[in-house]
């Protein structure tokens, strides 16, 4: 698999079901967006742009943020989201975000330093290139702009579900980057300090509550797309084994009152434009 193989499998997997990955994901990453953008303490009136926007989750808080007077610009691999991100900023009357479909890895639409901030929650992370991401990221801020991002931590609950997808999806080839390796030891920072000064690192807790260990697995097999994707291939006998595996993890986290309840650790990583 190659870098385009990989960028072309996640645009085929965000875009199967936004429906249900917005019932799945939105309580759980909403509170997290909303953390972003403080985060991020755009001024009023900034220009803002947000990377790997998916449906506006973070894109939505992010141009209440600045305001009318301010712009905001929506960027996502996967047209479907960028298509629904656009019907829900109609319905939600927010008039002063646009969205387009991009690779975060080629912003070439964009001219350079024409931002004040950047965000990317939980987006960026699976780009197989980061230095060339952050590349674009620096190149459309100006001087001074602040980029904040959202990563997760493979620990606990995370490091549980990153090991059930990576055992039924593609290894990534030699040299790519991982969504979990963003949240290894000091790498964010290492990263980011090739273009940013000033880092900030700031640790978030992301709570998880399912009635059911069946809601649980409905939110695994429908609400993460890379699973979603991949789990959809397997050959059936496949498939009801990494069910009864996702279920007895599951099974783990829960209570007496049969509710699962697990948190996963993340942490927003905020730096200013060299």
């Amino acid at each position: 698999m190659s870098f385009e193989q990989i960028k072309a499998r996640h645009r085929l997997a965000w875009g199967l079901d936004v429906d249900a990955y917005v019932k799945h994901t939105a309580t759980e990453l909403g509170p997290v967006a909303e953390r972003l953008v403080e985060v991020a303490d755009p001024a009023w009136g900034a220009a803002a742009l947000d990377v790997g926007c998916g449906p506006g989750t973070a894109t939505f808080p992010l141009a209440k943020r600045v305001g009318p007077g301010g712009r905001v610009v929506g960027v996502d691999l996967a047209a479907p989201m960028v298509a629904w991100a656009e019907r829900s900023a109609q319905a939600q009357g927010i008039t002063n975000a646009m969205f387009a479909v991009a690779d975060a890895e080629d912003l070439g639409d964009l001219a350079d330093e024409s931002f004040d901030a950047a965000i990317s929650n939980f987006g960026v992370i699976f780009a197989p290139e980061p230095s060339r991401v952050l590349e674009e990221i620096a190149r459309v801020l100006k001087p001074g702009g602040v980029f904040a991002m959202s990563v997760w931590i493979a620990n606990g609950a995370v490091a549980e579900t990153c090991a059930l997808i990576n055992s039924i999806t593609p290894p990534p080839p030699e040299g790519a980057s991982t969504p979990e390796s963003w949240g290894e030891p000091g790498m964010a920072e290492l990263r980011l300090g090739s273009h940013f000064d000033g880092l900030e690192r700031i640790d978030v807790a992301v709570p998880c509550e399912y009635a059911t260990v069946d809601i649980a697995w409905q939110r695994m097999r429908d609400g993460r797309p890379p699973f979603a994707l991949a789990y959809g291939r397997l050959p059936l006998d496949q498939k009801q084994a990494v069910e009864v595996e996702a279920r007895e993890l599951f099974r783990s986290h829960a209570g007496p009152d049969g509710w699962v309840r697990y948190v996963r650790e993340a942490a927003i990583l905020r730096g200013l434009r060299r």
